[in-house]
């Protein structure tokens, strides 16, 4: 891959967009424009990374730019794409357009693929918080896996891209981008779901120590010998060793204390039971009767 500095613009100048700015400026790449329609956090991202081109308008994007990254939410990617498009003094056979979603796919960029720019997807396998710092990001950024989608030739790009912030590359076909981020939400999102859940039924025991400090240790013990070994030959607890009045009790003390989230227990339950009958920890009938038993919650 050449050593080519690519005179880079950022649409949308949030988290995402704020680390990949940081990042790639770090390295050398001269970031030439920042655009957002939050004008205050176009500026303050253009600041850091020594940008002189501000602007809340795709008007604003330089028209010299060979990396354009759209880091903005999911929802408008395809919107700002086609805005840009519309952009005429921009030299769009030059450009290589790429957006950081998860879910979409390159395809979501027609509009510029259709002026000749080079189009691809690029999402980091990671959690970006609206509190964390610029400088805690890129630190959470260094190793992880981006999920890549394009042609061979973006391909190539991508790669050396990632290279450059540290990560590392997987590379997926357009029908699988959904599927893939399906796993990252199960991955980061849902598991935040069930700490809060814990912590919301710590704050029922009223007790004198962090939640987080008392459960740390079995969470971290769950999800490593989850990964080291694997789901299924780590899974514990009351359904893996058939013990249903004790899910009987818990359903009890959820209808008392946070009927709201039975459904979700219930749930977690149905599918901790397939894992533990997979693993030959219950039979087919313990497997019939705790699902006849929570299909009444």
């Amino acid at each position: 891959m050449p050593k080519k500095k690519y005179k880079t613009s950022i649409v949308g100048a949030g988290k995402v967009g704020s680390v990949i700015a940081a990042l790639l400026h770090e390295k050398g790449f001269p970031i030439v424009s920042v655009v957002d329609i939050n004008l205050r956090a176009a500026t303050q991202l253009a600041r850091k990374v020594k940008c002189k081109q501000v602007s809340d308008s795709f008007s604003g994007i330089h028209k010299n730019t060979d990396l354009l990254f759209i880091t903005t939410p999911d929802d408008v990617i395809a919107t700002a794409a086609e805005g840009i498009a519309a952009e005429s003094r921009l030299k769009f056979k030059n450009l290589t357009a790429i957006h950081t979603s998860g879910v979409h796919t390159s395809a979501v960029l027609l509009s510029l693929k259709k002026k000749g720019s080079t189009t691809l997807s690029f999402h980091p396998v990671q959690s970006f918080p609206k509190d964390i710092s610029l400088t805690e990001l890129k630190k959470s950024i260094k190793g992880i896996y981006f999920g890549v989608e394009g042609n061979e030739k973006s391909r190539i790009l991508a790669s050396h891209l990632v290279s450059l912030l540290g990560g590392k590359t997987i590379f997926l076909d357009k029908k699988d981008k959904p599927l893939y981020h399906l796993a990252c939400v199960f991955a980061s999102n849902y598991i935040v779901t069930i700490l809060d859940v814990v912590s919301v039924i710590s704050g029922k025991l009223k007790l004198k120590q962090s939640w987080a400090k008392v459960f740390l240790p079995l969470i971290i013990t769950a999800l490593e010998n989850a990964l080291t070994t694997t789901p299924r030959q780590a899974l514990t607890g009351p359904i893996e060793r058939g013990d249903f009045e004790t899910v009987k009790t818990h359903i009890k003390e959820l209808k008392k204390y946070i009927p709201q989230t039975t459904g979700l227990y219930s749930a977690l339950a149905i599918e901790t039971a397939k894992l533990a009958f997979s693993k030959g920890s219950i039979t087919r009938e313990q497997f019939k009767e705790i699902n006849k038993l929570l299909e009444k919650t």
